[in-house]
């Protein structure tokens, strides 16, 4: 039972992580990824960013150290990041990697 409600989690997961993904691929370039759509609103950037920032603190050494983590700076999350979308996407993806490995981790 715990192997099923594991692979579901995954399952789960894995459908949020394409749902983003999706959204990104639809971009008419990857300076929409810092597009407000008002004025001092999060752009797609600083939501990936505190995405990032979250999963990283809550998915490290999950478990052992679970919950926020001293090293996080969560305020910092919400400030204009560099205009460099690979560094958003690369963000992305450590972010989902790092929730993955987790799971990963529980299924040995």
């Amino acid at each position: 039972m715990y192997d099923h409600f594991l692979a579901d989690c995954r399952k789960r997961f894995q459908y949020y992580k394409s749902l983003g993904d999706s959204v990104f691929s639809q971009l008419p370039n990857q300076q929409g990824l810092f597009w407000e759509p008002v004025a001092g609103a999060n752009s797609m950037a600083i939501i990936v960013q505190h995405l990032y920032g979250n999963m990283l603190s809550r998915w490290t050494d999950f478990l052992t150290t679970d919950g926020e983590k001293t090293w996080r700076e969560r305020d910092a999350e919400f400030e204009p990041l560099d205009q460099d979308p690979q560094v958003v996407l690369d963000k992305w993806e450590k972010g989902w990697a790092c929730l993955f490995a987790a799971l990963d981790k529980m299924t040995k």
